[in-house]
């Protein structure tokens, strides 16, 4: 289960000083710190005009200077500094979304988080989530992988709740609130460095010890692996040198499979004798990859 903690302090707080506290006070390295700003996050929640001062602001500043401008229907930035940023989010009843907007609310889709989010209910009924941890050291990262999980029962994110998710532990099958709901997020930066990955799961039981990974968070690793497939289509011996240097070496560990995955597209020679060259590596998915590979040789 999420760490759910609430707070009775009836004090509020405008939000730059949420975000001035925040800076001076919060480690956002920390999952503790992380969680302890949660006090002051139920303070601005105590606000209920900064959020509809915001947007009045957003509007004269955007929409009535450029008619060009966007926003997506699910979140808005509310402070983006360094190491962290603040944004709402809106979640929608079922029933008010086409199918397009239900995808991009991830509703009725088991996921984890490659960083620590700390969210307060802000208003609304608020969503029910599903709730299961599993531990991220003992995963490869290939899809089609069962995973351990462990079932925590459901729960309602109600007004006032501050929830943390932790970074690579919580999976949570969210479903639509009744009615609109916000809630406010704090997402720490300093996890979304790329080399952590974010999965979606199939869960086929809200009760079930197993879960499947069938497909990767859009991050930074989903980007890198559309650069491959792109320079793939170009590709001169530089580009498959690059391919294999790395397969060979990279601070994240899917990268370099999806390199390796890359190379052999460009070269089934130079890959194969790169899979029997790493056939000791120690990294799981590679490890996982080139076992197939040279047992089907």
């Amino acid at each position: 289960m999420p760490i759910i903690d609430k707070y009775t302090n009836p004090q509020s707080m405008e939000l730059q000083e949420f975000v001035d506290y925040a800076l001076k006070h919060t480690d956002m390295h920390s999952t503790d710190s992380v969680r302890a700003l949660g006090e002051q996050l139920a303070m601005l929640g105590n606000n209920r005009s900064f959020l509809s001062d915001f947007f009045a602001e957003y509007i004269k500043g955007n929409v009535l200077t450029n008619p060009q401008a966007t926003l997506t229907a699910q979140s808005v930035v509310l402070s983006r500094q360094d190491d962290f940023y603040l944004r709402a989010n809106f979640w929608l009843p079922e029933h008010e979304m086409t199918e397009n907007e239900s995808y991009l609310f991830a509703y009725h889709q088991a996921h984890d988080h490659n960083f620590d989010l700390l969210s307060l209910a802000y208003c609304g009924d608020g969503y029910a989530t599903d709730n299961f941890r599993y531990d991220y050291s003992k995963v490869h990262g290939y899809l089609g992988e069962v995973v351990d999980l462990e079932p925590l029962g459901r729960y309602k994110h109600v007004y006032g709740d501050i929830l943390l998710y932790e970074c690579n532990k919580d999976i949570h099958f969210q479903r639509p609130p009744e009615q609109p709901s916000i809630t406010l997020n704090v997402i720490p930066l300093v996890n979304q460095h790329g080399l952590r990955d974010q999965y979606f799961f199939q869960i086929d039981d809200m009760a079930a010890t197993k879960g499947t990974i069938y497909r990767y968070g859009r991050n930074v690793m989903e980007q890198r692996k559309e650069l491959f497939g792109i320079a793939k289509m170009v590709a001169n011996d530089e580009i498959g040198q690059l391919f294999i240097d790395i397969a060979r070496a990279h601070p994240c560990n899917r990268t370099r499979y999806e390199a390796l995955i890359a190379l052999k597209d460009y070269s089934q020679s130079e890959h194969d004798t790169l899979c029997h060259e790493l056939r000791d590596d120690r990294v799981p998915i590679i490890q996982h990859y080139v076992g197939s590979v040279l047992a089907g040789a």
